[in-house]
């Protein structure tokens, strides 16, 4: 399995940024490791999120959740 790295997030947002404009910058980079590990979790050696629809669901929440909070 593929795991987004930070720095390919990053390089995402750097490349939205330039295409339609906002703020570029990241105010607590804590917020992103948390949303980037949070598709990862496991519970007494179990994924909380098996299938890759679940983790990419899981991703993309992570990331809108704290999307507010990551703008610099």
């Amino acid at each position: 399995m593929k795991i987004i790295s930070k720095q390919q997030v990053l390089q995402l947002h750097k490349s939205l940024i330039d295409n339609f404009g906002g703020i570029d910058g990241i105010r607590d980079e804590t917020l992103l490791d948390s949303a980037l590990a949070s598709a990862f979790q496991t519970f007494d050696g179990t994924d909380m999120f098996p299938s890759i629809e679940e983790k990419a669901a899981r991703l993309g929440f992570g990331l809108i959740r704290h999307a507010v909070k990551l703008g610099a």
